[in-house]
């Protein structure tokens, strides 16, 4: 018997991935434009295919802007999407050429879908959905992002030798999450301006790439999108939507200022050491040597984030941030 596939798939071209082992494939799916995607070819492939396939009909439901799924095939892990066309905001962002009032106000667009992933998304999710791990804590945070920023970036990439009073700061950085009671819903874990498409038709704001969701802080992704070194928003603009996701967050929970600037410092540093331990790795380890050129800003960015008062005590690690920075960033 034919599948669906063979029946109804008519390949155009194969998408050049970003930094995903997967495979997409723009073409046709029963006469309707659609992207085919092939899972990674490692052992967990499968199992991320199946979180999107689930946790995509869960967002979908609640009607939240992700492409629609035509078909998923549990056997071989491979997805029909709706083509939602190939405005990424990225793309959009490095053609505008001043953070003007228009991208501000787009901006507050993608912090208004934001919002209703991670409330309304996290109504009635099932988080053995999750392929990853079903929670972002301060364990997990440590091992996949405070422990591969240091080997991949700081070690690898820069050849830098990470003493045990340097580790030691990073593990009592990466444990203050244990000490605050982080405000929490559904998290994507990679909200930044190439996960985020504008449709080709109506200019909605789609969000993709949310096969990661789970449980965790909300502040994460709102420093995934601010601090974002695709496009490195300037920090006037940080603050004024910073106070915009907080104005429209009180519709959802009640929050304390203080504490919430907190968690906003905190995770940025989080977020900036998984993005650059990732440039690290994809630029090394998978020779997709592009990435090489976000490493400048994040760290510019990361010796910002560290510079508050909030972290003077993180003496090595800010050394080494400073040293990065006077040597290869200025």
């Amino acid at each position: 018997m034919d599948s669906p596939i063979s029946l109804y798939w008519r390949e155009k071209k194969i998408i050049k991935p970003d930094g995903s082992l997967r495979t997409f494939i723009r073409g046709y799916f029963k006469g309707v434009p659609a992207i085919m995607i092939k899972p990674s070819p490692d052992k967990k492939g499968l199992e991320e295919a199946t979180a999107f396939y689930k946790i995509g009909k869960h967002l979908l439901k609640h009607q939240i802007n992700i492409p629609e799924i035509y078909y998923f095939d549990e056997n071989s892990g491979i997805i029909i999407v709706e083509d939602i066309g190939n405005i990424i905001l990225e793309n959009l962002v490095s053609s505008t050429k001043t953070w003007n009032s228009d991208l501000i106000e787009l901006y507050k667009r993608v912090l208004i879908e934001l919002l209703k992933f991670q409330f309304i998304g996290a109504n009635n999710f099932n988080y053995n959905w999750c392929f990853d791990t079903p929670r972002y804590d301060s364990d997990f945070a440590l091992q996949r992002e405070g422990y591969y920023f240091l080997e991949h970036l700081i070690n690898k990439f820069f050849n830098l030798h990470v003493n045990k009073s340097v580790k030691h700061e990073v593990v009592e950085l990466f444990s203050s999450l244990k000490e605050i009671k982080p405000y929490c819903a559904l998290m994507h874990r990679d909200f930044q301006s190439r996960n985020l498409l504008l449709h080709s038709q109506s200019f909605k704001i789609y969000i993709i790439d949310f096969q990661g969701a789970r449980y965790g802080p909300i502040c994460y992704d709102l420093a995934s999108i601010l601090h974002d070194p695709y496009v490195m928003m300037p920090i006037e603009v940080v603050d004024k939507l910073k106070r915009f996701y907080i104005k429209n967050l009180k519709k959802y929970i009640d929050i304390t200022k203080q504490d919430f600037e907190y968690q906003f410092k905190l995770l940025s540093i989080f977020r900036l050491m998984q993005a650059l331990g990732a440039f690290a790795r994809l630029s090394l380890e998978l020779k997709k040597f592009w990435f090489k050129n976000y490493i400048t800003s994040a760290i510019n960015r990361l010796n910002y984030c560290l510079s508050f008062k909030e972290f003077q005590q993180y003496r090595q690690l800010r050394d080494i941030i400073d040293k990065l920075t006077a040597r290869y960033c200025l």
